[in-house]
C-alpha cells in the first residue's frame, strides 16, 4: 500500500466546530471523519460514473424501454401514473 498524502482546504468556523464536535461524539479526529468521508464520495462518484456509461452505452445500443411500457410497470406496481 503507498504512504497516504495530506491534503488540505478551508471550511468556515461553524463547519471546523461542528466537524470537531462529531469527532468528538465518535471519539476519533477529524481527520479521520473527512478521509472516510473522501473515500465514500470518491467510491460514490466512481459507481455513479460507471452506471451512467453503461446508461449511455445501453442507449447508443437501443437497450431502451419505451416511456409508455414503463409507465404501465408502474401501474402494475400500485402506483398512480399520469
Amino acid at each position: 500500500m503507498l504512504p497516504l498524502q495530506s491534503i488540505s482546504t478551508q471550511v468556515s468556523p461553524d463547519i471546523r466546530a461542528r466537524l470537531e464536535q462529531i469527532a468528538h461524539e465518535k471519539n476519533c479526529s477529524s481527520s479521520d471523519i473527512l478521509k472516510d468521508l473522501i473515500e465514500d464520495y470518491v467510491s460514490y462518484r466512481t459507481h455513479l460514473e460507471a452506471k451512467v456509461n453503461q446508461g449511455l452505452e445501453d442507449l447508443k445500443a437501443g437497450r431502451t424501454v419505451p416511456h409508455e411500457e414503463v409507465k404501465e410497470m408502474v401501474r402494475g406496481m400500485g402506483f398512480h401514473v399520469d
